[in-house]
Protein backbone atom coordinates (compact mmCIF):
# COMPACT_ATOMS: atom_id res chain seq x y z
CA UNK A 1 0.00 0.00 0.00
CA UNK A 2 1.29 3.47 -0.68
CA UNK A 3 0.46 7.15 0.02
CA UNK A 4 1.99 10.16 1.26
CA UNK A 5 3.49 9.91 4.80
CA UNK A 6 1.47 11.06 8.05
CA UNK A 7 2.90 13.76 10.61
CA UNK A 8 0.92 13.06 14.00
CA UNK A 9 0.28 16.70 14.84
CA UNK A 10 1.11 17.15 19.12
CA UNK A 11 -1.70 18.23 21.20
CA UNK A 12 -1.06 21.90 22.44
CA UNK A 13 1.53 22.18 25.08
CA UNK A 14 2.40 18.40 25.16
CA UNK A 15 6.39 18.81 26.05
CA UNK A 16 9.48 17.32 27.10
CA UNK A 17 12.47 17.84 28.50
CA UNK A 18 16.26 16.93 27.71
CA UNK A 19 19.95 17.91 27.87
CA UNK A 20 21.36 19.41 25.07
CA UNK A 21 25.29 17.72 25.23
CA UNK A 22 26.62 20.25 22.44
CA UNK A 23 25.48 23.36 24.06
CA UNK A 24 25.56 22.16 27.27
CA UNK A 25 21.96 23.40 28.23
CA UNK A 26 18.61 21.79 29.48
CA UNK A 27 16.09 22.02 27.07
CA UNK A 28 11.94 22.38 27.77
CA UNK A 29 10.12 21.05 24.54
CA UNK A 30 6.55 22.22 23.98
CA UNK A 31 3.45 22.10 21.24
CA UNK A 32 1.76 24.91 20.08
CA UNK A 33 -0.26 24.72 17.19
CA UNK A 34 1.29 22.09 15.80
CA UNK A 35 4.82 24.19 16.16
CA UNK A 36 7.04 23.25 18.54
CA UNK A 37 8.65 24.84 20.74
CA UNK A 38 11.69 25.78 23.50
CA UNK A 39 12.78 27.38 26.27
CA UNK A 40 15.98 26.99 27.67
CA UNK A 41 17.70 26.47 31.37
CA UNK A 42 20.77 26.03 32.82
CA UNK A 43 19.19 23.58 35.38
CA UNK A 44 17.09 20.78 34.67
CA UNK A 45 14.95 22.29 37.77
CA UNK A 46 14.59 25.75 35.83
CA UNK A 47 13.76 24.24 32.56
CA UNK A 48 10.46 22.17 33.89
CA UNK A 49 9.19 25.09 35.66
CA UNK A 50 9.47 26.98 32.72
CA UNK A 51 7.69 24.14 31.20
CA UNK A 52 4.94 24.15 33.66
CA UNK A 53 4.67 27.93 33.14
CA UNK A 54 4.43 27.76 29.25
CA UNK A 55 1.59 24.83 29.37
CA UNK A 56 0.13 26.82 31.64
CA UNK A 57 -0.30 30.01 29.69
CA UNK A 58 -1.23 27.57 26.65
CA UNK A 59 -4.14 26.23 28.76
CA UNK A 60 -5.18 29.60 30.43
CA UNK A 61 -5.02 31.33 27.28
CA UNK A 62 -2.56 33.91 27.88
CA UNK A 63 0.12 32.15 25.64
CA UNK A 64 1.75 34.59 23.52
CA UNK A 65 4.65 33.80 21.07
CA UNK A 66 7.78 34.81 22.12
CA UNK A 67 8.85 36.90 19.04
CA UNK A 68 5.52 38.45 18.80
CA UNK A 69 5.02 39.60 22.35
CA UNK A 70 4.76 43.35 23.10
CA UNK A 71 5.63 45.16 26.20
CA UNK A 72 2.11 45.68 27.43
CA UNK A 73 1.15 41.80 27.04
CA UNK A 74 4.71 40.77 28.59
CA UNK A 75 4.51 43.18 31.89
CA UNK A 76 0.55 41.83 32.50
CA UNK A 77 2.34 37.97 32.32
CA UNK A 78 5.03 39.18 34.38
CA UNK A 79 2.65 40.75 36.90
CA UNK A 80 0.06 37.91 36.94
CA UNK A 81 2.88 34.89 37.16
CA UNK A 82 5.84 36.34 39.01
CA UNK A 83 4.49 38.95 41.87
CA UNK A 84 0.80 38.74 42.51
CA UNK A 85 0.90 36.33 45.51
CA UNK A 86 4.48 36.17 46.13
CA UNK A 87 4.86 39.75 46.75
CA UNK A 88 3.73 41.93 49.42
CA UNK A 89 0.40 43.31 48.30
CA UNK A 90 1.30 46.98 48.58
CA UNK A 91 4.21 46.29 46.21
CA UNK A 92 2.13 44.56 43.99
CA UNK A 93 0.23 47.46 43.96
CA UNK A 94 2.94 49.97 43.25
CA UNK A 95 4.06 48.05 40.14
CA UNK A 96 0.40 47.85 38.79
CA UNK A 97 0.63 51.48 39.46
CA UNK A 98 3.88 51.99 37.25
CA UNK A 99 2.82 49.32 35.01
CA UNK A 100 -0.63 51.60 33.66
CA UNK A 101 0.63 54.90 34.64
CA UNK A 102 3.72 55.37 32.98
CA UNK A 103 5.30 52.11 31.04
CA UNK A 104 2.10 51.06 29.04
CA UNK A 105 1.08 55.21 28.07
CA UNK A 106 4.42 54.67 26.33
CA UNK A 107 5.75 51.61 25.43
CA UNK A 108 3.06 49.65 25.72
CA UNK A 109 2.82 48.51 21.85
CA UNK A 110 6.48 47.87 21.38
CA UNK A 111 7.43 44.48 20.99
CA UNK A 112 10.11 43.35 23.98
CA UNK A 113 12.93 41.47 21.70
CA UNK A 114 12.65 45.09 19.88
CA UNK A 115 13.15 47.05 22.77
CA UNK A 116 16.08 49.80 22.56
CA UNK A 117 17.65 51.50 25.49
CA UNK A 118 16.76 55.07 24.10
CA UNK A 119 13.04 54.43 24.17
CA UNK A 120 13.31 53.42 27.81
CA UNK A 121 15.54 56.57 28.32
CA UNK A 122 12.66 58.58 26.43
CA UNK A 123 10.11 57.06 28.97
CA UNK A 124 12.45 58.16 31.98
CA UNK A 125 12.83 61.86 30.80
CA UNK A 126 9.03 62.05 29.91
CA UNK A 127 8.16 60.57 33.44
CA UNK A 128 10.83 63.30 34.88
CA UNK A 129 9.40 66.40 33.26
CA UNK A 130 5.76 65.39 34.39
CA UNK A 131 6.54 63.93 37.96
CA UNK A 132 10.11 64.13 39.46
CA UNK A 133 13.29 61.98 39.90
CA UNK A 134 11.97 59.59 42.44
CA UNK A 135 8.63 59.04 40.33
CA UNK A 136 11.29 57.77 37.90
CA UNK A 137 13.47 55.99 39.82
CA UNK A 138 10.40 54.20 41.19
CA UNK A 139 9.14 53.27 37.09
CA UNK A 140 12.40 52.23 36.89
CA UNK A 141 12.60 49.34 39.29
CA UNK A 142 9.17 47.89 38.23
CA UNK A 143 10.61 47.66 34.30
CA UNK A 144 13.85 46.66 35.13
CA UNK A 145 12.55 43.98 37.26
CA UNK A 146 10.52 42.53 34.70
CA UNK A 147 13.14 42.67 32.13
CA UNK A 148 15.42 41.09 34.17
CA UNK A 149 12.69 38.24 34.44
CA UNK A 150 12.48 37.99 30.60
CA UNK A 151 16.44 37.67 30.30
CA UNK A 152 16.20 35.27 33.00
CA UNK A 153 13.69 33.01 30.85
CA UNK A 154 15.87 33.66 27.58
CA UNK A 155 13.50 35.76 25.87
CA UNK A 156 15.95 38.46 25.59
CA UNK A 157 19.60 38.30 25.16
CA UNK A 158 20.32 41.80 28.05
CA UNK A 159 18.39 44.13 30.42
CA UNK A 160 18.09 47.06 27.93
CA UNK A 161 16.84 49.23 31.16
CA UNK A 162 20.78 48.90 32.58
CA UNK A 163 22.13 51.61 29.73
CA UNK A 164 19.35 54.48 30.47
CA UNK A 165 20.56 57.19 32.75
CA UNK A 166 18.62 57.87 35.84
CA UNK A 167 17.99 61.41 37.08
CA UNK A 168 19.53 62.68 40.26
CA UNK A 169 17.20 62.14 43.28
CA UNK A 170 18.05 64.81 46.09
CA UNK A 171 15.65 63.97 48.70
CA UNK A 172 14.41 66.95 50.42
CA UNK A 173 14.39 67.10 54.04
CA UNK A 174 11.58 67.14 56.30
CA UNK A 175 10.62 69.84 58.28
CA UNK A 176 10.07 70.42 61.99
CA UNK A 177 7.60 71.95 63.92
CA UNK A 178 9.02 75.25 65.58
CA UNK A 179 8.24 75.24 69.35
CA UNK A 180 5.24 77.45 68.75
CA UNK A 181 3.93 75.52 66.29
CA UNK A 182 4.25 72.52 68.21
CA UNK A 183 2.30 74.29 70.70
CA UNK A 184 -0.61 75.63 68.82
CA UNK A 185 -0.53 71.97 67.69
CA UNK A 186 -1.30 70.38 70.68
CA UNK A 187 -4.41 72.83 71.52
CA UNK A 188 -5.88 72.35 68.54
CA UNK A 189 -6.26 68.76 68.78
CA UNK A 190 -7.34 68.80 72.43
CA UNK A 191 -10.36 66.49 72.94
CA UNK A 192 -10.41 65.87 69.08
CA UNK A 193 -10.48 61.78 68.93
CA UNK A 194 -7.21 61.66 66.87
CA UNK A 195 -5.32 63.36 70.19
CA UNK A 196 -3.86 60.05 71.52
CA UNK A 197 -2.52 59.02 67.59
CA UNK A 198 -1.00 62.28 67.11
CA UNK A 199 0.70 62.41 70.39
CA UNK A 200 2.40 59.08 69.51
CA UNK A 201 4.30 60.26 66.48
CA UNK A 202 5.08 63.82 68.06
CA UNK A 203 6.58 62.28 71.42
CA UNK A 204 7.55 58.68 70.60
CA UNK A 205 8.26 59.01 66.98
CA UNK A 206 5.62 56.28 65.83
CA UNK A 207 5.26 56.63 61.95
CA UNK A 208 1.62 56.45 61.25
CA UNK A 209 0.95 53.25 60.01
CA UNK A 210 3.07 52.16 63.53
CA UNK A 211 0.21 54.08 65.45
CA UNK A 212 -3.03 53.06 63.33
CA UNK A 213 -1.41 49.01 64.14
CA UNK A 214 -1.05 49.13 67.96
CA UNK A 215 -3.38 47.02 70.14
CA UNK A 216 -3.90 47.62 73.97
CA UNK A 217 -1.19 45.13 74.30
CA UNK A 218 1.39 46.76 73.30
CA UNK A 219 1.07 49.34 75.65
CA UNK A 220 2.28 49.03 79.42
CA UNK A 221 1.53 51.05 81.78
CA UNK A 222 3.54 50.26 84.45
CA UNK A 223 7.09 50.62 82.64
CA UNK A 224 5.65 52.88 80.31
CA UNK A 225 7.05 51.27 77.33
CA UNK A 226 5.30 50.80 73.59
CA UNK A 227 5.90 47.46 71.95
CA UNK A 228 5.99 48.36 67.95
CA UNK A 229 5.94 45.22 65.97
CA UNK A 230 3.19 45.60 63.43
CA UNK A 231 2.07 48.61 60.26
CA UNK A 232 -1.65 49.25 58.81
CA UNK A 233 -1.98 49.61 55.25
CA UNK A 234 -4.64 49.74 53.02
CA UNK A 235 -3.98 47.89 49.45
CA UNK A 236 -6.08 47.24 46.35
CA UNK A 237 -5.69 43.43 45.62
CA UNK A 238 -5.51 41.86 42.14
CA UNK A 239 -6.83 38.65 41.27
CA UNK A 240 -4.82 35.86 39.46
CA UNK A 241 -6.38 37.49 36.26
CA UNK A 242 -5.08 41.31 36.81
CA UNK A 243 -8.68 42.70 37.79
CA UNK A 244 -8.69 45.54 40.12
CA UNK A 245 -10.47 44.39 43.64
CA UNK A 246 -11.60 46.60 46.00
CA UNK A 247 -8.76 47.69 48.56
CA UNK A 248 -8.76 46.24 51.78
CA UNK A 249 -6.76 47.11 55.30
CA UNK A 250 -4.02 44.72 55.99
CA UNK A 251 -1.89 44.38 59.27
CA UNK A 252 1.75 43.28 58.99
CA UNK A 253 4.83 43.33 59.94
CA UNK A 254 7.05 46.76 59.26
CA UNK A 255 9.98 46.06 56.45
CA UNK A 256 12.95 46.03 58.44
CA UNK A 257 14.11 45.29 61.64
CA UNK A 258 15.13 48.25 63.19
CA UNK A 259 11.41 49.11 62.66
CA UNK A 260 10.25 46.46 65.29
CA UNK A 261 11.24 47.92 68.46
CA UNK A 262 9.76 48.26 72.20
CA UNK A 263 10.51 52.04 73.37
CA UNK A 264 9.77 54.33 76.28
CA UNK A 265 7.22 56.92 75.86
CA UNK A 266 7.00 59.90 78.03
CA UNK A 267 4.88 60.05 81.58
CA UNK A 268 3.03 63.33 79.13
CA UNK A 269 1.29 60.57 77.52
CA UNK A 270 -0.59 58.74 80.76
CA UNK A 271 -3.56 60.68 80.68
CA UNK A 272 -4.06 60.73 77.24
CA UNK A 273 -4.02 57.07 77.13
CA UNK A 274 -5.78 55.95 80.53
CA UNK A 275 -8.20 58.57 79.25
CA UNK A 276 -8.45 56.95 75.69
CA UNK A 277 -8.68 53.50 76.99
CA UNK A 278 -11.46 54.56 78.87
CA UNK A 279 -13.59 55.72 75.85
CA UNK A 280 -12.45 52.82 74.05
CA UNK A 281 -13.82 50.49 77.03
CA UNK A 282 -16.91 52.31 77.06
CA UNK A 283 -17.28 51.62 72.97
CA UNK A 284 -16.85 47.73 73.08
CA UNK A 285 -19.12 47.55 75.81
CA UNK A 286 -22.23 49.43 73.92
CA UNK A 287 -21.38 47.12 70.72
CA UNK A 288 -20.90 43.81 72.17
CA UNK A 289 -20.38 40.69 70.14
CA UNK A 290 -20.27 43.10 67.14
CA UNK A 291 -16.92 44.77 68.39
CA UNK A 292 -13.46 43.14 67.15
CA UNK A 293 -11.86 41.68 69.58
CA UNK A 294 -8.57 42.40 68.70
CA UNK A 295 -8.10 45.51 70.59
CA UNK A 296 -6.71 48.29 68.35
CA UNK A 297 -6.59 51.78 70.24
CA UNK A 298 -7.59 53.88 66.82
CA UNK A 299 -10.76 52.35 65.35
CA UNK A 300 -14.01 52.95 63.71
CA UNK A 301 -17.33 51.90 66.02
CA UNK A 302 -16.42 48.36 64.97
CA UNK A 303 -13.45 48.11 66.29
CA UNK A 304 -11.43 48.15 63.14
CA UNK A 305 -8.75 49.97 62.59
CA UNK A 306 -8.44 53.04 60.09
CA UNK A 307 -5.88 53.51 57.67
CA UNK A 308 -3.67 56.05 56.79
CA UNK A 309 -5.30 57.65 54.49
CA UNK A 310 -8.13 58.28 56.75
CA UNK A 311 -5.43 59.66 59.64
CA UNK A 312 -3.88 62.00 56.94
CA UNK A 313 -7.53 63.46 56.19
CA UNK A 314 -7.87 64.04 59.65
CA UNK A 315 -4.41 65.76 60.20
CA UNK A 316 -4.91 67.89 57.37
CA UNK A 317 -8.19 69.02 58.82
CA UNK A 318 -6.70 70.44 61.79
CA UNK A 319 -3.29 72.18 60.22
CA UNK A 320 -4.54 73.17 56.86
CA UNK A 321 -4.95 76.76 58.27
CA UNK A 322 -3.20 76.38 61.42
CA UNK A 323 0.73 76.30 59.88
CA UNK A 324 2.00 78.71 57.48
CA UNK A 325 4.30 76.28 55.86
CA UNK A 326 2.88 73.45 54.62
CA UNK A 327 3.08 70.18 57.35
CA UNK A 328 2.01 66.08 57.06
CA UNK A 329 2.06 63.56 59.87
CA UNK A 330 5.23 62.71 59.29
CA UNK A 331 6.77 65.89 60.30
CA UNK A 332 5.64 65.28 63.39
CA UNK A 333 7.80 62.32 64.26
CA UNK A 334 10.57 64.10 62.87
CA UNK A 335 9.76 66.94 65.32
CA UNK A 336 10.20 64.22 67.65
CA UNK A 337 13.71 63.67 66.35
CA UNK A 338 14.71 67.44 66.10
CA UNK A 339 13.58 67.81 69.95
CA UNK A 340 15.48 64.79 70.72
CA UNK A 341 18.86 66.52 68.52
CA UNK A 342 18.09 69.81 70.11
CA UNK A 343 18.23 68.23 74.21
CA UNK A 344 21.65 66.56 73.31
CA UNK A 345 20.17 63.26 72.66
CA UNK A 346 22.80 60.43 71.05
CA UNK A 347 22.64 59.74 67.60
CA UNK A 348 22.34 56.09 68.38
CA UNK A 349 19.77 55.98 70.67
CA UNK A 350 17.06 58.56 68.32
CA UNK A 351 17.81 55.39 65.45
CA UNK A 352 17.20 53.49 68.06
CA UNK A 353 13.83 54.89 69.15
CA UNK A 354 12.55 56.14 65.59
CA UNK A 355 13.39 52.70 64.04
CA UNK A 356 15.74 54.05 61.66
CA UNK A 357 17.33 51.49 59.53
CA UNK A 358 20.34 53.49 58.51
CA UNK A 359 21.76 55.83 61.02
CA UNK A 360 22.45 58.11 57.76
CA UNK A 361 18.90 58.92 58.18
CA UNK A 362 18.98 60.24 61.79
CA UNK A 363 22.64 62.02 60.83
CA UNK A 364 20.78 63.81 58.71
CA UNK A 365 18.27 65.17 60.85
CA UNK A 366 21.15 65.77 63.34
CA UNK A 367 23.21 68.00 61.07
CA UNK A 368 19.95 69.91 60.06
CA UNK A 369 19.86 70.54 63.37
CA UNK A 370 23.83 71.37 64.05
CA UNK A 371 23.87 73.81 61.19
CA UNK A 372 21.35 76.22 62.71
CA UNK A 373 22.33 75.58 66.29
CA UNK A 374 25.86 77.10 64.91
CA UNK A 375 24.09 79.52 63.28
CA UNK A 376 22.31 81.02 66.51
CA UNK A 377 26.16 81.09 68.03
CA UNK A 378 27.10 82.70 65.40
CA UNK A 379 24.81 85.51 65.92
CA UNK A 380 25.62 85.27 69.65
CA UNK A 381 29.41 86.80 68.35
CA UNK A 382 28.07 89.62 66.47
CA UNK A 383 27.70 91.63 69.64
CA UNK A 384 31.39 90.91 70.35
CA UNK A 385 32.67 91.56 66.84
Amino acid sequence: MSGKPTTKKRGNGEGSIFYDKSKEIWVASYHVNGKRKAVYARTKTEARQKLILAQSSIINGTYFEPSAITIEQWLNLWLNEYMIGKREPKTVENHENNIRNHIVPVLGNVKLKDLQPYQVQRLYNHVEKKLSARTVKLVHITLHSAIKQAVFNDMLIQNVTEKCVLPKHNPKLSRALTTDEQRDFIMAIKNTPFELAFLFCLYAGLRRGEVLALQWKDINLETNRIRVNKTVSRVKNLSASGEERKTEIIIKHPKTKSSVREIPFSKVLLPYIKNHRIRMTERKLAMGNNFNPEEYLFTDTKGNPFDGGYLNTQFNKITNDLFELPATIHTLRHTFATRGAESGVSMKTMQLLCGHSKIDITADIYTHVSDAFNAKEIEKMDVIL
